[in-house]
């Protein structure tokens, strides 16, 4: 009897393992995560640091002899393009001229002989040729100015650069033309630029102990406002090719082998099937999948602990 209950006892417990083998081994599987390609916008960029300067101001002048009978803007008036600044009293203008011989270049070339005709000639008004902020007003009404006087100063939405220092590793890369994103730290967000100017010749500079060799390039403010100011340090990225669609993934879904070769596990029907892959940017979002992977895989993340042909479990399941 003793016999038999151990026989039974003994039968028992192997039901209850093998009944608990599919569990343990499950348990005991790798696990990972699916990590699908990303599909992002990108363009090749060249990051330098570099300090914020002022460009020269523009001038509005006298565009011929004129008496001014009204100025239409004060400092700090943000003007565009093509806006008048100054009326022009076109009478006392004309009287003006007649009387006096220095003003002969105005009527170069031109047939007149009366006030009338001098009168036809005379703008009404003065505009801007600039789009900015006034700077300083360098007349008043009453004041009759020389053809090319000064009228006002302006201060454009172009008027800051920042002049950065390119290694002379990148330099090759940069044109003038190309778009970039400026940033600060004395200043919120980022403003778009262009590349202004490059040096024509290269010189030396220490970053902390170590000397590089850089080339100054000025990228030019599209859209600086009044939290802009000469002095504060800038961050430049030079966008150098134009934006396209690449995929990525993150960093610790790529493998390598020994031969240094790239690949990643993709996830079909439970098992890992290793793929070999090439890749390209590496950015904040993962690394680019330049060739090797159509798009569609399940992407095993991360994979360090997986081989090719295992079966993996997934996180998140029972």
């Amino acid at each position: 009897m003793k016999k038999m209950a151990a026989v039974l006892l003994f039968t028992l417990a192997l039901c209850v393992f093998i009944l608990n083998v599919p569990t343990v081994v499950v348990n005991s599987l790798p696990k990972a995560k699916i990590a699908q390609l990303k599909e992002i916008e990108y363009a090749e960029s060249v990051s330098a640091k570099g300090e914020v300067s002022k460009k020269d101001s523009k001038t509005v002048e006298a565009p011929a002899p004129m008496v001014i009978s009204k100025i239409l803007v004060k400092k700090g008036d943000k003007i565009k393009s093509g806006q008048a600044i100054a009326e022009v009293d076109c009478s006392a203008t004309a009287k003006k001229i007649m009387t006096s011989g220095q003003y002969s270049s105005f009527l170069s070339g031109k047939s007149v002989s009366s006030y009338d005709e001098i009168l036809s000639l005379v703008p009404s008004q003065v505009k801007s040729d600039f789009s900015g902020t006034v700077e300083s007003v360098n007349a008043e009404s009453g004041n009759f100015l020389s053809e090319g006087d000064k009228i006002i100063s302006l201060i454009g939405s172009d008027a800051f650069v920042v002049k950065a220092s390119v290694s002379e590793n990148y330099i090759s890369k940069i044109k003038v033309g190309q778009n970039a994103v400026i940033t600060g730290n004395g200043f919120e967000g980022e403003y778009s630029g262009t590349v202004e100017e490059i040096a024509s010749e290269a010189k030396k500079e220490y970053v902390g102990t170590t000397e590089d060799t850089v080339v100054e390039v000025k990228i030019r403010f599209n859209d600086a406002d009044e939290n802009i100011r000469p002095g504060y340090s800038a961050k430049v990225k030079i966008f150098t090719s134009e934006p396209k669609k690449i995929k990525v993934v993150p960093y610790e879904a790529v493998m390598q082998d020994e031969n240094n070769n790239e690949y990643v596990y993709v996830f079909n029907n439970g098992i890992a099937v290793k793929k070999d892959i090439k890749t390209g940017a590496e950015l904040s979002e993962g690394i680019e999948i330049a060739d090797g992977l159509s798009g569609n895989e399940n992407i095993l993340s991360p994979s360090d602990n997986i081989k090719d042909g295992q079966y993996v479990k997934l996180e998140g399941e029972n």
